[in-house]
C-alpha cells in the first residue's frame, strides 16, 4: 500500500499549482455535506423510510462512523486496524430500530 502524500502539489490548470488532498482530508471537510447528500438518498427510499425517525436518530451516527473511516485513512500503511466498534454499534442500534440487515447494507 502507498502511503498518500499529504501536501503535494503538482501543476494545475493555466500554469499554477494544484495541491493534492488525501481522501481522508477530503472527507473530513466534507462530513456535513456527505451527511446531508445521505439523507436526500434515503429519503427517496420508501423502504428506508417505512422506519420512522428524527432526523437526528437517522443521521446521528454518521460523524461517528465517518470520523472512524479518517481516522483509519490516516493509519500508517501496512497497520491492521481494530474491529470498528463505531460500526458494530450502529448495527445494533438499527436493529433495536427495526432496520433488517439488508435495509442496514442498503
Amino acid at each position: 500500500m502507498i502511503k498518500p502524500v499529504e501536501s503535494a502539489t503538482r501543476p494545475g490548470k493555466n500554469g499554477g499549482a494544484a495541491t493534492i488532498e488525501t481522501v481522508a482530508d477530503i472527507l473530513d471537510r466534507e462530513v456535513q455535506v456527505i451527511i446531508q447528500e445521505w439523507l436526500t438518498r434515503v429519503e427517496k427510499e420508501s423502504g428506508l423510510m417505512s422506519i420512522k425517525m428524527n432526523r437526528q436518530d437517522r443521521t446521528g451516527h454518521l460523524p461517528h462512523l465517518l470520523h472512524d473511516v479518517i481516522r483509519r485513512l490516516r493509519m500508517e500503511a501496512g497497520t491492521k486496524g481494530p474491529i470498528s466498534t463505531v460500526a458494530a454499534e450502529h448495527g445494533d442500534l438499527r436493529y433495536k430500530q427495526g432496520y433488517i440487515a439488508a435495509m442496514t447494507v442498503e
